[in-house]
């Protein structure tokens, strides 16, 4: 029930920031990634992780090409595994498609949205974060998209999408489906701790 109240809670914070949202998607890509850093953050800590303890920001990894990649956050499971959680989601269409006039404009955005999307699942899978964390790492990179409706709106419009991302080892992650992974990896981390005491 702690569980349930906490991420009412998140929601209810979120919901509250979209004001900030729509600045946000009006301002730079710096800001744009601010803001997705910010909702991410709020997950994290809701989760009951704490930064440098559980995850880390922007750890350099170097690729085998000797690439310099800087992931979102690396999120570290007890057994020495780990997961990239990126935030860095363009969600301009999407906001285009919500204020749109006309069926057709926005079915025209929605569509243009999940091609942004598509585009961002295959950068993530060409930079290959699991390979260039190493052995140890997850074989996948979650691509946090941190509103619901989005995420939903962009896999109605691409009914291929979610496939695609599989393809390219990308799991899509809301702010409800991440809370409960990182739920579970809070939970592993507590067990963990308790056994070795």
């Amino acid at each position: 029930l702690g569980a349930v109240g906490e991420l009412k809670t998140l929601n209810q914070d979120m919901a509250q920031q979209a004001s900030a949202l729509t600045s946000a998607l009006k301002g730079s890509a710096k800001v744009r990634g601010d803001w997705g850093e910010l909702m991410l953050d709020n997950v994290l800590r809701g989760s009951g992780l704490e930064e440098g303890v559980h995850y880390e920001r922007q750890a350099h990894v170097t690729n085998d090409e000797g690439d310099n990649l800087r992931p979102d956050v690396v999120v570290r499971f007890p057994d020495q595994r780990s997961v990239v959680i990126d935030s860095k989601v363009n969600l301009i269409a999407w906001q285009e498609a919500m204020n749109s006039s006309s069926p057709e404009q926005q079915e025209d955005a929605l569509r243009r949205h999940a091609v942004a999307l598509r585009q961002h699942v295959k950068d993530l899978g060409d930079k290959n974060y699991p390979k260039a964390l190493g052995g140890d790492a997850l074989d996948v990179t979650i691509a946090f998209v941190p509103i619901e409706g989005a995420l939903s709106a962009a896999l109605g419009a691409d009914m291929d999408l979610q496939s695609f991302a599989f393809d390219r080892r990308v799991v899509f992650a809301s702010p409800n489906t991440l809370m409960a992974l990182l739920r579970v990896t809070e939970r592993l981390w507590t067990r963990d701790k308790v056994q070795r005491q």
